[in-house]
């Protein structure tokens, strides 16, 4: 038999319990009404979206068609299904435009999908190629990077609709514009089948930072200190192997993974632009400082995340330690990482035993790690939940970051405000 289209696709882990939504969702910056006027300024869009659709589901009746938030069943939280569909759903469709990369919620939901693309890239070392942008109107300003990289395809053999958009072609070339609806269901298909990205929880999104308006830097930096027994000081009921020389070699996911965990964990931030500094952590470390003034030449341009082995909560007083100062500091840019994995049998049979020693030692943060992960990845089982989970702890860690950041709170607002301009003001630089 041939593969279905689940099989096609990079999917959740065995028994995650995750799947496949909508073929694509289409997202695009809502047209405000002109007063007095009752005619649906989105009307050319929902129609756009409705013969689309159509021509998807003529190609491959498996796709369950497109999501669009003007159809939402009535009696449901709109913002919750949106984010279902969006967590599921296997190719993005953004319609470009001046107006949609102004949309903060636009420009939320393409860094949701981009969430799951990286999560792909980390598994499998390619992206996917799942966003398939629609031009709708030429863009009268620079565009941001992330668009740039996906530039609209070439769906005609002249260049009307790359130099008009798809809003001029539906209203005035027929011909070419239904040419250009079948050949973008042609590329949705054919890419729900081969280049989906895995489905991920809709709890897991947390405060995203949206791609657009206003992006970050590209290369922010990201402290990861380790916590981890080396091979010469573990216990003798403990396998050796999952050791090395230093605490940044600890591999808790091997044999399946070898790995070293800070290693994948600096990688997968380096896929959402974040430049990882790896340490190992001491009670000379920063995040075991308070905040304060007085640490302002030590202070972090960045959040931490903090690596440990939970064989370090019992028989290593260094370790201990440093991890108990650091939950003293109840900083919630600073955030704790245990891994339980699934094929570790020596931790699996004393996993009461250690995580009562976890709680013991860092009360606080093990409050905030049950609370700001979904249940099916607090564990930390599997390599795959370890990669989804830093995302989510990522984001939240960042966004307190943020929030506390003295550079940000004393800036000017109007330099981070996202509603749009049609020019920068003359002693500005235009946002990045």
């Amino acid at each position: 038999m041939g593969s279905s289209l689940r099989d096609s696709a990079v999917g959740p882990a065995e028994g995650e319990g995750v799947s496949f939504g909508p073929g694509f969702y289409f997202s695009y910056a809502h047209t405000p009404p002109l007063r007095g006027d009752r005619s649906d300024p989105d009307y050319w869009i929902k129609r756009f979206f409705h013969e689309l659709e159509t021509e998807v589901r003529h190609l491959d009746h498996r796709l369950h068609g497109g999501f669009v938030d003007h159809r939402i069943p009535a009696g449901l939280d709109p913002a919750e299904y949106a984010a279902h569909r969006l967590a599921e759903c296997r190719v993005f469709v953004p319609l470009y435009g001046d107006n949609y990369f102004e949309s903060e919620k636009c420009g939320r939901e393409w860094a949701v999908f981009e969430r799951r693309r990286r999560l792909r890239k980390a598994r499998t070392g390619d992206d996917g190629r799942s966003i398939v942008p629609v031009l709708w109107t030429p863009s009268t300003r620079e565009q941001p990077d992330c668009a740039r990289r996906v530039p609209p395809a070439r769906l005609l053999e002249n260049d009307l609709y790359l130099d008009l958009g798809l809003y001029q072609l539906i209203r005035l070339y027929e011909h070419e514009y239904h040419e250009a609806v079948l050949r973008l269901a042609q590329l949705i298909v054919h890419r729900a089948r081969v280049e989906a990205p895995p489905a991920i929880s809709p709890d897991s999104h947390g405060e995203v930072e949206p791609a657009f308006p206003g992006r970050a830097s590209p290369q922010r930096p990201l402290y990861i200190a380790v916590a981890a027994a080396v091979r010469r000081t573990v216990p003798r009921e403990r396998d050796p192997e999952y050791y090395g020389g230093n605490p940044e070699e600890w591999r808790p996911y091997q044999p399946q993974v070898a790995e070293p965990l800070a290693e994948r964990a600096a990688r997968i931030a380096g896929t959402l632009g974040y430049s990882a500094r790896i340490s190992v952590l001491s009670t000379s470390s920063p995040e075991t400082k308070m905040p304060g003034p007085q640490l302002e030449s030590q202070r972090q341009q960045g959040p931490s995340i903090v690596l440990a082995d939970p064989w370090v909560f019992d028989g290593f007083p260094t370790s201990r330690t440093a991890l108990e100062r650091v939950d003293r500091c109840r900083r919630e840019t600073v955030r704790l990482m245990v891994p339980w994995s699934g094929s570790d049998g020596e931790t699996a049979r004393q996993r009461l035993y250690l995580e009562a020693r976890v709680q013991t030692t860092v009360p606080w943060m093990f409050r905030c790690w049950r609370r700001s992960l979904p249940e099916r990845l607090q564990d930390l089982a599997t390599a795959e939940q370890f990669d989804e989970a830093l995302l989510v702890v990522i984001d939240r860690a960042r966004s307190y970051f943020l929030s506390t950041s003295e550079p940000l709170r004393n800036a000017p607002l109007n330099r981070y405000s996202s509603r749009p301009r049609l020019a920068p003001a003359p002693h500005e630089e235009s946002p990045p």
